[in-house]
């Protein structure tokens, strides 16, 4: 805003407006931290905007476990240095774990929600959304970019988060009524079948006890070793539509 203010030749309104505004949000800010505290987000959006969301986050006290960017070249994009948003995120909120670019197949999501397991999944795009709800975590799509702009955005972002918690039966009872396409892959013995079925796994016996499998010649080791491992593991996996 200061630099709005030095383009417009309006610094003294700026001035006044950001006192302003910080007397009317700071106290709210304060109530919507202390009922944040301790949770955890994973946001996959756009370069800048999912930047943005990583920024605002943190400012709520919310920990951001993880983010899937779908682009990031600020230089690449318009040339200009200050365009890269990331670099001044973490420069002001510290270092973003988990930060991935381009991770926007719906199964390396699956597989880092399930790795990750945060409290909350913020998504830019709708092909997104039903994999955090399908696992069981409060999910939202953020569709509006302005959303979240000026002070008002950071409260608008709150309530939304909270709003989102408040109707978590909804997503848990998704979850309990969904199925996934995605399933574990247990390399091991006999002695894993039991563990397989709990969690409802396939199931590869390549070590010894094997008690459920006729062995003669095959063999893992080499080339064709590795291509009948292969074969092997797409065998159990498709045996699951069989």
């Amino acid at each position: 805003m200061r630099g709005l203010g030095r383009v417009l030749d309006r610094r003294e309104e700026i001035e006044e407006i950001i006192e302003s505004e910080h007397k009317r949000v700071l106290p709210k800010l304060a109530e919507y931290r202390e009922k944040l505290k301790g949770k955890t987000a994973y946001i996959t959006a756009g370069a800048a905007h999912g930047h943005a969301i990583i920024a605002l986050l943190k400012e709520l006290g919310i920990e951001v476990q993880g983010a899937a960017i779908f682009h990031h070249d600020p230089v690449y994009d318009n040339g200009d240095i200050n365009s890269d948003v990331l670099s001044s995120t973490v420069k002001n909120y510290g270092d973003v774990k988990h930060y991935n670019v381009c991770n926007k197949q719906a199964y390396e999501l699956v597989n880092i929600l399930n790795r990750l397991k945060p409290d909350i999944l913020i998504a830019r795009h709708g092909g997104m959304v039903i994999w955090g709800a399908k696992l069981g975590i409060p999910t939202f799509l953020m569709e509006d970019e302005q959303f979240g702009f000026g002070y008002q955005g950071i409260l608008n972002y709150a309530e939304k988060v909270l709003e989102t918690f408040d109707n978590i039966e909804f997503t848990l009872n998704l979850a309990k009524h969904s199925t996934m396409p995605y399933t574990d892959l247990i390399l091991g013995s006999s002695w894993e079948s039991s563990l397989a079925k709990e969690i409802k796994a396939d199931l590869l016996i390549l070590s010894v006890p094997i008690t459920y499998r006729l062995v003669l010649t095959c063999g893992y080791v080499g080339y064709n070793g590795g291509l009948r491992v292969a074969e092997d593991i797409y065998d159990r996996v498709l045996d699951t539509y069989r």
